[in-house]
């Protein structure tokens, strides 16, 4: 197909949808606002219902934070308008719509307290620790008990399904996290460390779970599989208005230091932050971390002004260590290494969100960012290669490496040096508007960036080749200095046009058309210094650096690049939505050109390539009952290989150990990815059940084909395509409290299986052939929960957890790399708070690993936290903390990977066992009343309405459920009236 007929196909997409051949109904959008009838304050989130005469829902909505509503896609005819809100008394009354469509404006509805229902929330005083609503797991944030001080952060790791692995990443029932939102907003740049380590968790009342769609889903409804899943922070409301902030120092042994300033101006739509951290405690110790921010929340009737600005200075430093087994060479099959690295990086980022409504028919949002960034780092490293293993000789081969001469193949020494800068800007402009019919919209994004980065590095090589001999006798040494200079420009723009058009009641035909324009311009210059300049200046790994007048330009290294995408992207979709049914069908065309223009030395290669990626869609959801749900996602997509891989020359030989060479045959890859979800809660008997299940599989992957030198120990890769690779997991929680509610069990269960094809070398036959690793993990986790609470208001929760995971994996081509692991861990944690102010913490864990041939990785590990708090003043706003970390110092960084061509056992500096002692001073006024004043009431305010959930946040709530709603509508979507 070529491009011709690619237009041909996107303009008939376009008249259909234009010109749908469909007879539909006069349509009303149905306007109003809810009030509290004592206060007359408007009541957001309250749930308004379009009923027929035999009370099935026709459509929904809640109301804004301004009381104010809107029901787009109503048809003629009498029907029952039902308001509701939890806490509050029920209200119904008769709506006929009748004559032309257009705006039908309902008369203000005053909703009055249940009296009822509120005092027996405040007896009960029962919580559960989450619910599930429509698409949203809600936690209870006063569920859980914590230590005075606590961040949003030490709150995630105590909430069922969220685990916080210690990279940082976040997942939830075994999806990742990508965004941690305050109230439904992005919060500190969406930078999730600043707002988990700077939002205290006393203010918080629930944290939502649910996929976020894109700005365009949000108001259009076309769903373009852009979701998120995310974390939402919703602060209580009665701390939702006025300020807080604290100050805490604390100093420890190990030279360890903690600091943390923040300022916060919390004022319903309007939110406003400043924080500043520095400390040597993150990871392993190794690290000196600061950072200071401020974020801007500023919400109006009609414009609202969301971001902010971000500025970090990181320093690390450290040593590893690491030996490892090579499965494919056998005389090249054990490798040692140890390095020193130092490194530091400076970082400024600024982000803002404008959106504008000029009228009620019209959204506008803006996009600016900017980043500034600088890094550098230092490093010196040790390795060497052996056709033994050295420990059957030596008990530190690279201290005794001379001893090891008869088998080994090469030693390196390495040093490396480099200052990198970066800056970036790009800004992007959506328009929609809604036309006169309801449910009929169009919208156009308009976006565009430009990067620049220079950077420049210096290394240093030495390679003893044992196996080989130099020409005055010996053995052969190659040494090597070499300054890099490189540029990069990137440019890129798009625009997306897209359209609806309402066919029938609760039916929708979408089309939407992008095409995208990137540019990059790299630019590398490349001298050396070689031998016997090397020698002769005596040049060595701690004086290398600084003798660029001795270079000469390298000009197989020197290289000139210039790549072009343009990428067309057409999407037409088919959607249903009612009360119990959403479903999305849908057929995506992405046309691609794609160019290079590489130059390296004497070598010019121009190389183009145009293909045509489809991928179908299909999403559905059906809602039994608001606790009650079930989802299935099937989404198709292609890729392509990297242009510059496609290049049939030698991409990268700086390093004589490892060549990378470019394949002209690539093929695109097509994934196939399926996902389900079914989620069900009982809220009035504490349970909630969610079993997710998602599988992908690749054609056409990529893959990387190794041949090795057994004389020197290096090797030569190459990317190539292969079949057969696919990967699938099965999730499943349970939550539930017993008939005692003190008592509370959770449980997670996981199934992962990969089958991964790639290549191995054999160095007995000098041939690589196909391997086929298939690999399943089976882990399973268990948590009881006891919590009491004493008539002098002490409270005890003490936690008892275990968990065990087993690892089987079996390689076709290689039997070294099958494996038979399990891990298991078990411990307890227990939180005693008494009247006075005095808090006692401590958590003991043990952890062991057991199936490894090698008996140093069976261990066992204990590892003992504790810690005492007193908080005292009239408030209780000071505290004073020790806390002692790892107290019978086991923690290790000790770890194994094994793939089905190597095993590698790594371990690293570290700094985890340390005694701190810190001060806090916390000053809180919410709406004229301090934090702790209003603890009394705290049953009250979590029972009267969590149960039903709360309202989302504008946008990312809408529909007619809890939590952040149901069932968007035409041009709603799950996002809201507009």
């Amino acid at each position: 197909m070529n491009l011709r007929q690619l237009m041909a196909v996107g303009l008939a997409l376009i008249a259909i949808a234009f010109f749908p051949n469909t007879a539909v109904a006069q349509w009303f959008n149905v306007r109003g606002t809810v009030y509290e009838s004592s206060t007359l304050k408007p009541l957001p989130g309250a749930n308004v219902q379009v009923n027929d005469s035999t009370g099935k829902m026709v459509a929904g909505r809640q109301s804004r934070d301004n009381g104010q509503f809107m029901i787009p896609g109503v048809p003629v005819g009498n029907y029952t308008l039902k308001v509701s809100f939890m806490g509050f008394k029920t209200q119904s009354f008769q709506l006929t719509l009748k004559g032309k469509g257009g705006n039908k404006k309902v008369q203000d509805i005053l909703l009055k307290e249940d009296a009822t229902l509120m005092a027996e929330a405040v007896v009960e005083g029962k919580m559960p620790e989450m619910v599930v609503v429509d698409d949203t797991v809600m936690y209870n944030a006063s569920a859980f008990s914590l230590p005075p001080g606590s961040m949003a952060e030490d709150l995630l790791k105590k909430l069922p399904g969220i685990v916080i692995d210690e990279d940082g990443k976040i997942t939830h029932n075994g999806k990742e996290v990508r965004q941690i939102l305050v109230d439904g907003k992005t919060f500190f740049n969406n930078n999730r460390e600043l707002v988990l380590k700077n939002i205290p968790a006393e203010i918080i009342d629930k944290v939502k779970a649910y996929d976020k769609q894109s700005d365009l889903a949000r108001i259009t409804g076309i769903d373009d599989g852009e979701e998120q899943t995310v974390l939402d922070l919703e602060i209580k409301k009665d701390k939702n208005r006025g300020w807080f902030g604290q100050v805490m120092g604390g100093y420890g042994t190990e030279k360890r230091y903690q600091g943390r300033a923040n300022v916060n101006r919390f004022l319903d739509k309007q939110k406003a932050s400043v924080v500043g951290n520095a400390n040597n405690t993150n990871g392993n110790g190794m690290q000196d971390n600061q950072d200071a921010a401020a974020s801007l929340n500023l919400e109006w009737d009609k414009l609202e002004l969301n971001g902010g600005v971000t500025g970090r200075f990181n320093q690390a430093h450290g040593s590893s260590w690491s030996n490892s087994q090579n499965f494919e060479n056998r005389n090249a099959a054990y490798s040692n290494r140890a390095s020193n690295n130092n490194s530091h990086s400076n970082a400024f980022e600024t982000r803002w969100m404008i959106e504008w409504k000029p009228d009620s028919m019209t959204n506008i949002i803006v996009r600016p960012q900017f980043n500034l960034n600088h890094s550098g780092s230092d490093s010196r490293s040790e390795s060497a290669t052996f056709k033994e293993n050295p420990y059957n000789y030596v008990s530190d081969p690279l201290k005794q490496i001379e001893a090891l001469r008869h088998i080994g193949v090469n030693h390196n020494l390495n040093g490396n040096g480099s200052h990198n800068k970066n800056i970036s800007g790009s800004m992007s402009i959506q328009v929609n508007r809604r036309l006169k019919k309801p449910g009929r919209n169009i919208t156009l994004n308009l976006s565009g960036g430009l990067n620049e980065s220079k950077g420049n590095s210096s290394s240093y090589s030495q390679i003893d080749y044992y196996q080989l001999l130099a020409y005055t006798g010996g053995d052969s040494i190659y040494h090597k200095v070499q300054y890099d200079d490189s540029r990069n420009i990137g440019k890129n723009w798009s625009a997306r046009f897209s359209y609806t058009e309402p066919l029938a009641t609760g039916q929708f035909l979408q089309f939407s058309y992008n095409y995208s324009w990137r540019y990059n311009d790299r630019d590398r210059t490349v001298a050396s210094i070689f031998d016997p300049r090397v020698a002769a200046n005596a040049l060595n790994m701690d004086n290398y650096d600084g003798h660029q007048d001795l270079a000469t330009p390298d000009t197989a290294q020197c290289n000139y690049t210039k790549n072009l995408y343009q990428n067309h992207d057409l999407r037409l979709q088919y959607r249903i939505i009612n009360s119990k049914l959403r479903l999305n069908v849908g057929l995506n065309l992405q046309p691609q050109v794609n160019s290079v223009d590489y130059t390296k030395g004497w070598k010019h290669y121009d190389l183009s390539r145009t293909v045509v990626n489809w991928s179908p869609t299909v999403n559905f959801r059906y809602r039994f009952t608001r606790q009650h749900q079930v989802e299935a996602r099937y989404g198709g997509q292609s890729g392509q290989p990297s242009i510059t891989d496609l290049i049939p020359d030698t991409l990268s030989n700086a390093n004589p150990l490892n060549i990378r060479l470019g394949n002209p045959a690539l093929k695109p890859s097509f994934t196939h990815t399926l996902r389900a979800e079914w989620r069900l809660s009982q809220p009035d008997i504490l349970r909630t059940y969610n079993f997710n299940i998602e599988g992908r599989a690749t054609q056409n992957a990529t893959a990387s084909r190794t041949e090795y030198n057994d004389n020197t120990g290096g090797r030569v890769t190459m990317p190539v395509n292969i079949n057969g690779n696919w990967n699938g997991r099965a999730n499943f929680n349970f939550n539930t409290a017993f008939r005692d509610q003190r008592f509370r069990i959770n449980t997670n269960t996981s199934y992962n299986h990969t089958t991964s094809n790639g290549y191995v070398y054999q160095s007995a036959t000098k041939e690589t052939v196909k391997n086929v690793t298939n690999s399943d993990n089976i882990n399973q986790t268990l948590r009881l929960s006891y919590r009491e609470t004493y008539e002098n208001e002490n409270t005890l929760e003490v936690n008892v957890r275990g968990s065990g995971a087993y690892h089987r994996a079996r390689s076709t081509a290689t039997s070294a790399s099958n494996l038979d692991t399990y891990t298991y861990s078990y411990g307890l944690s227990a939180i005693m708070n008494f009247w006075f102010g005095l808090n006692l913490s401590t958590d003991l864990n043990q952890s062991s690993r057991r199936g490894y041939a090698d008996e140093a990785m069976n261990t066992n590990q204990w590892i003992w936290n504790a810690q005492a708090s007193y908080s005292f003043l009239k408030q209780r706003q000071a505290t004073v903390t020790l806390r002692w970390n790892d107290i019978l110092k086991q923690r290790d960084m000790v770890n194994r990977s094994i793939s089905a061509t190597s095993r590698t056992d790594s371990d690293s500096e570290r700094v985890v066992s340390y005694v701190m002692l810190s001060f806090t001073y916390r000053f809180h006024v919410f709406g004229g009343r301090n934090m702790n004043g209003d603890r009394q009431r705290r049953g009250r305010n979590r029972d009267e309405d969590f149960d039903g959930g709360d309202r989302g946040s504008r946008g990312d709530g809408g529909g007619f459920g809890g939590g952040r709603g149901g069932f968007g509508g035409p041009g709603g979507g799950r996002g809201g009236e507009m």
